[in-house]
Parts: C-alpha cells; structure tokens; sequence
C-alpha cells in the first residue's frame, strides 16, 4: 500500500476535508502492515472502498397541531403508521398500533 500516493489522490478529490483525510491517513497506517501481507485485498481493491466517504442528509420535519404546540417525528411516525394500518396499506404487519 502507498499511502502517500492514496493520500495526495483523496486530497486532490476531497480538498478541505481535514477530519476525513485525517481519520483515513490514521486507518490506513493502523491496517498498512496486515494490508502489505494479504496481496489478495489489493486485487479485492479493498483500500478504494473503504476510503469511499459516506454523506449523511438529515432534516427535521416540523408539524404543528391544531393548538399550535409541534409534534415530533415520533408522533408524526405513529399518526402516518395508524392510518396506514386503518387502511390495510402495511405490508406484513404483525405489531399492534396503540
């Protein structure tokens, strides 16, 4: 493994990105040993997915009821599932709604 070379190519792709280039300089030092004894993983190109970035959107849902208050997304999950349920739309459902 070149670490130099994997480094210098995710810099060039992901530029800024300080905590990711940092966290995966730091895995692949830890794994450079083991990975240099297993020729298979390189063919397995094992390095190129697993320096693959995972991006994460989350959002809020806001829902306000009819006295103003909001109403969270577990509620929200409840009310949607119970009409879906009322409606026989659930596919193998098998738990009870309250």
């Amino acid at each position: 493994m070149k670490i130099d070379k994997i480094m210098a190519s995710l810099e060039a792709k992901h530029p800024g990105e300080m905590e990711y280039l940092q966290a995966v300089k730091e895995v692949l030092v830890s794994i450079e040993e083991i990975y240099n004894k297993h020729p298979e993983f390189e063919k397995a190109k094992i390095i190129e997915r697993l320096v693959e970035p995972d991006r994460i959107f989350t959002f809020r849902v806001t829902w306000v009821d009819d006295k103003g208050e909001v109403v969270d997304g577990d509620k929200i999950l409840y009310v949607c599932g119970s009409y879906m349920k009322e409606q026989n739309k659930l596919v193998n459902n098998r738990r009870r709604c309250r």
